[in-house]
């Protein structure tokens, strides 16, 4: 096509790619070539050259015609000769792009200890027989827009036949899971080379089939700072899933305050179908069809689908989560209709299908429990995980039983591990003081936990923070959130005045639920705002940050974009987690220098 379209370059078997080059334009009469033969990045600035070695345009073309004038046998003595131009990169400087990562997930390849965005990496080859001095370059990804370029600092330098592997935690740039590109530059701009991708896959790096030089394929396994690993061939082809195998499990059709498919941000992309597979041999869902919309008189189902692609692998007992910006399927948030249909000789057949009348609420979704056979039910969202019902209430005898003494506990997190209705003695440090979350709230933490602890009647004593107490009550659960409940304020003895609690600081992906009722603190950029509430991102996941229902304070004028440190309690209501500040003064400018990293 003369406006945009690709070339490809297939192996005998029709579908491995060898080379590939995509163009966005054309000129009249000119070719896109490469600025070396075989290698480096591709130009439309270069005379056309069919069947010889690509030339630039400062040399002249070989079809030049002859002039008519016979010339002289002695040679000119004020002619030179033309420089070589600048932007033609010499051998000895020569250096490729040669694996690149946009999509990590389960592992952590910079070994840091968390597996997260910042495992994102570009890796370098020199294909030349002596070091190359890389002082000045620079990589990017898309130009005018994306990532800010990384530019190699003085002394980089990358051996003969080497690599030089950089992550997103070293240059700070950022590639997309849907469409990007990669650049190398020299230190002119000069674009050395260049690769655009319009697909990933999870913790599958794009590679060259052969070290820097060759097609790219998704096909290889990573191999972050060493040579480029072909895969090993599967000798004969996976099995075709049985009848029932394989069914829809969970859909969340509603995203909007949580970056489900951890790309950055939350938005309709979030939306997600979770597929469960109960075999015993790992299988290819190849053909098949998620197919949404409503079925027709003969059982098909209508309106848009997305088929899997070779390679949609899953293995035994397993589960896959499909997420919108794979699928292209936007799912309606009420009456919508989505169906598992398998392709057969005969046409297509619905293996499984499932309709909502009314939305889930936003952010939750409808699950089956139990996983893969049981009613669709509005329980706790675990995408990628086993279904898991809320916590069911446990029976309250009579009054006029008498209650179990109450077991003394050595730890809060203990309180977590105990069923709802156990009376339970326990003791820590006040975080917040009555009237900082309620009138009837406050919060304890040890070294193990937090907990929120609510008085049923009465006030409770004089308290501050740091003061050390003694708790006695029944532990039950608030929308969710582990409580201890007290029926009057007997049940708390004051111990004595303690150091007050430091918050402990995590990164904004890492705070969970495992963490409720802890003091924390975490840095990041506003993301997001409203009244009552605001949204922090560090680059590994977005928090929630709210004010207590009844503070008499309100939340500061912000604006996206600015980076924050706030300091608060993680709290939980039904399936939101967030972290509650206790004061005004807890949402401030970040430290100069973060805890746990040391990075500016």
């Amino acid at each position: 096509n003369n406006d945009q379209d690709s070339v490809r370059l297939l192996a005998p078997d029709g579908v491995t790619e060898v080379d590939r080059m995509d163009y966005r334009h054309t000129k009249t009469d000119k070719p896109w070539a490469r600025v070396l033969d075989g290698v480096g990045e591709w130009t439309d600035s270069f005379s056309p050259s069919p069947g010889q070695p690509n030339l630039p345009p400062a040399i002249p073309p070989t079809f030049t015609p002859t002039p008519t004038v016979t010339p002289t046998v002695t040679p000119t003595p004020t002619i030179t000769p033309t420089p070589s131009p600048t932007f033609t990169p010499a051998p000895a400087r020569y250096v490729v792009l040669n694996e690149f990562l946009p999509a990590p997930f389960n592992i952590d390849f910079n070994g840091d200890g968390e597996a997260n965005l910042l495992d994102e990496y570009i890796e370098l080859y020199n294909p030349q027989g002596s070091p190359v001095n890389l002082d000045g370059w620079h990589v990017d990804d898309r130009p005018g827009g994306g990532s800010r370029p990384y530019t190699f600092p003085p002394g980089t330098s990358i051996p003969a036949h080497g690599f030089l592997l950089l992550f997103r935690s070293d240059t700070g740039i950022a590639l997309n899971n849907d469409a990007d590109s990669v650049r190398l530059l020299d230190p002119t701009g000069h674009v050395v080379d260049m690769f655009w991708y319009e697909e990933t896959k999870r913790d599958i790096p794009w590679a060259r089939i052969e070290d820097g030089v060759g097609g790219w394929t998704l096909l290889y396994p990573p191999s972050p700072g060493g040579p480029n690993i072909p895969p090993t061939p599967t000798p004969t082809p996976l099995p075709t899933p049985l009848l029932g195998q394989v069914v829809l499990n969970e859909v969340l059709p509603a995203p909007r305050n949580q970056d489900w498919d951890q790309d950055g941000k939350a938005s309709y992309d979030d939306e997600w179908i979770e597929l469960l597979y109960r075999g015993e041999r790992t299988i290819d869902l190849r053909g098949w069809r998620l197919w949404r919309g409503p079925l027709d008189e003969n059982g098909i189902p209508t309106g848009s689908y997305y088929q899997f692609p070779a390679g949609s692998i899953m293995q035994p007992m397993s589960l896959m989560v499909v997420f919108r910006r794979q699928s292209r399927l936007a799912l309606p948030a009420s009456h919508g209709v989505i169906s598992l249909v398998r392709p057969t000789v005969d046409g297509w057949q619905v293996v499984d299908t499932f309709s909502w009348d009314r939305s889930p609420g936003l952010d939750r979704s409808f699950s089956r429990y139990p996983d893969g056979e049981g009613p669709w039910l509005r329980i706790f969202v675990t995408p990628g995980q086993p279904n898991r019902p809320f916590p069911q209430p446990k029976y309250t005898p009579p009054t006029h039983f008498q209650k179990p003494a109450p077991i003394s506990l050595s730890s809060l997190k203990q309180a977590y591990q105990l069923p709802v209705g156990q009376v339970v003695t326990v003791e820590g440090i006040v975080t917040a003081p009555p009237g900082v979350i309620g009138r009837r709230v406050l919060i304890l933490q040890d070294a193990s936990a937090g907990l929120m602890v609510y008085l049923r009647r009465g006030r409770f004593p004089a308290l501050s923070e740091g003061d050390l107490v003694r708790v006695t009550g029944e532990l039950q659960d608030f929308h969710n959130q582990r409580e201890l409940v007290l029926v009057n304020a007997k049940g708390l003895t004051l111990l004595g005045a303690q150091q007050s609690m430091t918050a402990q600081f995590f990164r904004t992906g890492l705070v969970t639920e495992g963490m409720m009722g802890m003091l924390v603190q975490i840095a990041g950029r506003v993301v997001r705002m409203e009244k009552d509430a605001l949204w922090l991102n560090d680059g590994s996941g977005v928090v929630m940050v709210r004010r207590p229902k009844h503070a008499t304070w309100a939340m500061p004028t912000l604006t996206t974009g600015m980076m924050l440190s706030v300091t608060g309690i993680v709290s939980r209501f039904n399936d939101e987690l967030y972290l509650q500040v206790r004061s005004r003064q807890e949402i401030s400018p970040p430290p100069g220098v973060l805890p746990v990293t040391g990075r500016r």
